[in-house]
């Protein structure tokens, strides 16, 4: 081992054909800019539990290429941390601190100014930390494990945020909350334990993790937030929590492989395009409680044969149901009052719609069923009587108008 003794290290001879390990007293206060910068030969470095450390200065360890882990005290004040103190240190594959995402220290694993060095491969956050702050470890594109602690509370935004290579994470029982963007672009994540205690999942959050096959919501989770699962082009199937209220704007959008997924009976709306183009859906059973279909909610689900909708249901979003190429008929519950614009137009297999005698039906939009080419036949509820039918509503459909109509909007077939 060497020992330094004095308090400020500023610049060490080095000797490239030994190999050599160092150990830094309690008593160092600071590493001065390049300090041990082309150490090729430096192994590893060790700080003890009480270290002084409070500054390490630009390139300090630049070029340090057989250094392969560090652990930084607890005591050094971060954001004086370099911005290139690790640059080319190219076998350093584990990296940590004693405070790495400690939020009173925002900047040590933040942005240009105080990376972490990208080919870390293995990082250890300390049993103290509670918050990751936001973007700590985003873009550590090797990064492929991470330990975190039992004491941790929430991951900030984006904290992880392409970390291309991280497989699987296991999150503390103890997390409560997962930031906007948190793992987005994690596209080697194909497996993630979500704790019991978790009560937040913020928009994004597993944004484009194109290897995510399967994920269980916990039973605290309330909401869905936006964008939450888009893009998850593996994602199979998911277990949504009997708790979960509402289901955000493009939650699974894009999520080409869900064959199934289980609403709860709590649910009481979906938000726009929450499943838009989610192919392999092949059927979904609508919730009890459901009162709104969002805005292209499930626009372009082309294996979507068969869909029941609930006696709560007041209004099915403009484009709600467009290009389900698959659907066959539909029944609409007696409570429903609107259908919006292009809700299903170019359902080129749609046969049969049933209004039932007591419909609340007001308002058909422009062009709702616009290209339903199998549709034949339609007998329309007295409640549509007065009200306008928007023009092209029926446009290139088959059958007559219904003669029963006081109104028929410009163009409506």
């Amino acid at each position: 081992f060497l020992w330094m003794y004095q308090p400020c290290i500023n610049r060490v001879a080095c000797f490239s054909q030994i190999h050599w390990n160092l150990k830094l007293p309690a008593s160092l206060e600071t590493i001065g800019d390049g300090a041990f910068g082309g150490c090729t030969s430096l192994a590893s470095i060790e700080f003890p539990a009480d270290s002084s450390l409070e500054y390490i200065g630009e390139d300090a360890f630049e070029g340090c290429t057989s250094l392969a882990s560090i652990k930084l005290p607890a005591s050094l004040k971060s954001y004086w941390l370099g911005a290139c103190d690790f640059d080319g240190c190219t076998n350093l594959a584990s990296f940590s601190s004693a405070d790495a995402a400690d939020s009173t220290k925002p900047f040590l694993y933040k942005g240009q100014d105080t990376p972490v060095p990208t080919l870390v491969e293995h990082l250890v956050v300390d049993s103290s930390v509670t918050f990751i702050e936001e973007k700590a470890f985003a873009g550590l594109k090797n990064l492929k494990t991470v330990e975190l602690p039992a004491s941790l509370q929430s991951i900030g935004d984006s904290a992880f945020y392409g970390c291309t290579s991280l497989a699987s994470n296991k999150l503390p029982a103890s997390l409560q909350s997962i930031g906007y963007f948190a793992f987005c672009g994690c596209t080697s994540l194909a497996s993630i334990e979500l704790p019991v205690s978790l009560n937040f999942i913020g928009d994004g959050a597993f944004y484009g993790c194109t290897s995510l096959v399967s994920i269980e919501l916990p039973a605290s989770l309330k909401s869905i937030g936006y964008s939450a699962f888009y893009g998850c082009t593996s994602l199979a199937s998911n277990k949504l929590p009997a708790s979960l209220q509402s289901i955000g704007y493009f939650a699974f959008y894009g999520c080409t492989t869900l064959a199934s997924i289980e609403l709860p009976a709590s649910l009481n709306s979906i938000g726009e395009s929450a499943f838009h183009g989610c192919t392999s859906l092949a059927s979904i059973e609508l919730p009890a409680s459901l009162k709104s279909i969002g805005y292209l909610a499930f626009q372009r689900c082309t294996s979507l044969a068969s869909i029941e909708f609930p006696s709560s249901l007041k209004s099915i979003g403009n484009g709600a149901f467009y290009g389900c190429t698959s659907l066959a008929s539909i029944k609409f519950p007696a409570s429903l009052k609107s259908i919006g614009d292009y809700a299903f137009s170019e359902c080129t297999s749609l046969s049969s719609i049933q209004f039932p005698a007591d419909s609340s039906l007001e308002h058909i939009g422009s062009k709702a069923f616009d290209g339903c080419t199998s549709l034949v036949s339609i007998k329309f509820p007295a409640s549509l009587a007065s009200i306008w039918l928007e023009a092209c509503a029926f446009d290139g459909c088959k059958f007559p108008a219904d003669s029963s109509l006081e109104y028929i909007g410009e163009d409506a077939f």
